[in-house]
C-alpha cells in the first residue's frame, strides 16, 4: 500500500473516529484532529518555481529570474544561469561582477582583468568593484595585465595568454624562474653552452645534444682556420684556402694561415 493509500486510511479512519464521539455525546479529542490536519498538510506539494512556506502557502521562488525552480521547502534556487551562484542567485561567480546594462538590467559580465572578454579574463576572483582582480598562475599585475616571472604573452591582445617559458631545462639553475623574456618567450639566460631562443641548440664553438643529452662540448678546431664548427656534429667549416679535419692549414700553393683571415693563393713569379 502506498503512502497515500495509507493517510487516506488514517484520514478516514479519523474521522469515522469523530463521528462515533458525535454520536456518542463525547467531544472530539484534538490530538485526532491535529493528527488529520498534519496528515493533509504533509500531502501538498507546490508546482515547478514554487515552494512551501512555513505558513503552508505556495509561494513563487525568489530567484530574480536566473532559475526556473527552486528547493521545496527551503526555496534555495536550484541551477543558476548567467554566471550567478548563491541561495537566491543574488551573486556572480569567480571571475565576475555585476554590471548594470543600458535597460537597466544588472548582469554578471567578466572581469576586466584585464580584459572584460572571455577570452582574456584571467581572474579567479575580482573585487565588488572591479578594481582589483586575483590573477590566475602566470598572471600578475592589478588587473593580470601582464605575464607573471616564468611566463610570457600578451594578456592585453585578444586571444593571447600567458605560456610558461620554454627552454628546455637549460637556464641557470640558481634562478628562481626559468627566465625567458616576458612577452616574446625568448630565453635570456641559456645555461651549459647552449643557444637559441629556447636554448634548443650548442653555442657556437660548442656541438653536441642540447635537448636530450645535454652534452654540449668545446668543437676541436683551429680557432684561426675555423669559420664555423657544426653545433650537432662537430665538423669544422674552414675558411677560405684552409683545410684540414680541424681546419689547421693551408690548401697546397695558399699561405697566410697565421692571419686568421684564411689562406690566399700564392702569386709567385717565374724563377
Amino acid at each position: 500500500m502506498n503512502q497515500k493509500a495509507k493517510t487516506n486510511m488514517a484520514t478516514r479512519s479519523l474521522s469515522s473516529l469523530c463521528l462515533f464521539c458525535i454520536f456518542s455525546g463525547l467531544a472530539c479529542p484534538a490530538s485526532a484532529t491535529r493528527l488529520g490536519e498534519q496528515e493533509q498538510t504533509a500531502l501538498k506539494v507546490c508546482e515547478k518555481g514554487f515552494f512551501l512556506s512555513d505558513k503552508n502557502l505556495c509561494l513563487p521562488c525568489n530567484c530574480k529570474g536566473h532559475s526556473d525552480h527552486c528547493e521545496d521547502i527551503t526555496g534555495v534556487c536550484i541551477k543558476c544561469r548567467g554566471h550567478r551562484i548563491g541561495d537566491f542567485c543574488e551573486m556572480c561567480e569567480d571571475g565576475y561582477i555585476l554590471s548594470l546594462q543600458p535597460d537597466g538590467q544588472l548582469i554578471c559580465s567578466p572581469c576586466a582583468c584585464p580584459l572584460a572578454i572571455p577570452s582574456n579574463n584571467f581572474a579567479v576572483h575580482c573585487d565588488k568593484a572591479g578594481q582589483r582582480c586575483k590573477c590566475q598562475e602566470g598572471y600578475a599585475g592589478p588587473h593580470c595585465e601582464r605575464c607573471a616571472p616564468g611566463y610570457y604573452g600578451n594578456p592585453l591582445l585578444v586571444g593571447s595568454s600567458c605560456q610558461r617559458c620554454d627552454c628546455n631545462d637549460n637556464t641557470d639553475p640558481n634562478l628562481i624562474f626559468n627566465k625567458c623574456h616576458n612577452v616574446t618567450g625568448h630565453c635570456e639566460h641559456c645555461w651549459g653552452n647552449t643557444a637559441g631562443a629556447r636554448c634548443e641548440r650548442c653555442a657556437p664553438g660548442f656541438y653536441g645534444d642540447a635537448i636530450n643529452a645535454k652534452d654540449c662540448r668545446e668543437c676541436e678546431c683551429s680557432q684561426c682556420g675555423t669559420s664555423s664548427c657544426d653545433d650537432q656534429t662537430g665538423v669544422c667549416h674552414c675558411r677560405p684556402g684552409v683545410t684540414g679535419q680541424r681546419c689547421d692549414k693551408c690548401e697546397e700553393g695558399y699561405s697566410g694561415f697565421s692571419s686568421c683571415q684564411g689562406c690566399r693563393r700564392c702569386e709567385c713569379g717565374p724563377a
